[in-house]
């Protein structure tokens, strides 16, 4: 058991939120990763934050996926309309989304964007990507992507979108294949918007990986990235939320919309998530919307780019609330565990 104790806080200090992390590794290699322990500052007259105790936990290997902290460093983003904008924050958010780059077997390539998430943090040697299902199934001719490629961070692309990962900065990696819900393969859109979400698994082989211009790569996804956190529970109506993608128009510049979020019913027998001032355009399919987003690029995944009109302005997406009736907390589950399917290149689930 290892404690702790922190003092000589001044009192310009006093209210302000810290956190500290433990990590200890021994010689023979083993290493102990603790759990960020926050704390506030009490008065700030020099004195000592009470001692904390934690229980290590052993691996050999990270017991968890890396995750910033939020601190009075990264003060949360001005609430303010934008409807379409280069982000210029960086951050997490920015590792981990990135271009999906793929085919249906036509021969014509086809773009989108997609978030790696955090997966709970077990090492089950695969990364999961959030998406939009129509970046994973063309619902018309009935067939799951080929070719797929994930380019994280591809604003610091040196190049436009093209299948050559060494101008990116942290290379590419091969989509192994995706798991989305039946209703979205059985019928077509409009009427299968409401299952426009789909997880694309990627295998943490290094054979996956192909390397880009940044050195020191583990070719694991989710550890080389920073994956986002995502909420199956909240409801997302009436909160401020950003959205992000990678629109073709600005290829590769990694663009975002924000603004309360409210509902539209265009579709027949379903209610959509809608921001109503957003303007992103093609290419941002499937990228994330998010809570709460500070300015170290943290936030949590409560929604995705799914479609908006041809003649205006406004971008719609799919509830993953569990409770509204979403199966996409079910899908994940899956996307988390099942065996590869080889030559399909995916699986049709019903939840």
């Amino acid at each position: 058991m290892y404690q702790v104790t922190l003092g000589g806080f001044v009192q310009e200090y006093a209210g302000t939120t810290w956190s500290y992390k433990i990590i200890v590794q021994e010689r023979s290699g083993v290493q102990y990763n603790f759990v960020d322990v926050p704390f506030t500052v009490a008065s700030g007259r020099n004195e000592n934050v009470p001692a904390t105790t934690a229980t290590a936990t052993s691996s050999t290997a990270p017991t968890s996926t890396p995750t910033p902290d939020r601190t009075i460093d990264n003060p949360m983003v001005k609430q303010t309309v934008v409807t379409d904008a280069e982000w210029p924050h960086g951050g997490a958010i920015q590792t981990s989304t990135g271009r999906i780059l793929f085919d249906f077997g036509g021969g014509d390539t086809h773009v989108c964007s997609g978030t790696v998430v955090n997966d709970g943090g077990i090492y089950n040697e695969r990364s999961i990507i959030l998406t939009a299902a129509h970046c994973a199934y063309d619902d018309v001719n009935k067939k799951f992507a080929s070719n797929a490629i994930f380019i994280p961070d591809q604003g610091r692309s040196l190049a436009p979108t093209d299948f050559d990962c060494s101008n990116d900065k942290f290379g590419c990696w091969y989509l192994s294949f995706a798991v989305i819900e039946r209703g979205w393969a059985e019928t077509a859109f409009p009427e299968n918007a409401k299952f426009d979400y789909a997880f694309y698994v990627v295998h943490d082989y290094t054979a996956t990986h192909i390397k880009g211009y940044t050195d020191g790569l583990t070719g694991y996804l989710d550890q080389d990235v920073i994956p986002a956190n995502l909420d199956f529970a909240a409801d997302p109506q009436g909160q401020y939320l950003t959205s992000f993608g990678y629109s073709e128009e600005y290829d590769p510049s990694f663009r975002y919309c924000a603004g309360n979020a409210n509902t539209i019913r265009e579709i027949p027998n379903y209610t959509n998530l809608w921001l109503p001032q957003c303007d992103l355009q093609g290419g941002a399919s499937g990228g994330p919307w998010l809570v709460d987003i500070d300015r170290s690029g943290v936030g949590t995944v409560m929604s995705l780019n799914s479609w908006g009109f041809s003649d205006g302005i406004g971008m719609a997406g799919p509830s993953l609330q569990t409770a509204s009736g979403s199966k996409a907390q079910c899908l994940f589950n899956v996307a988390k565990t099942v065996q590869d399917p080889g030559s399909t290149r995916g699986y049709a689930i019903s939840c």
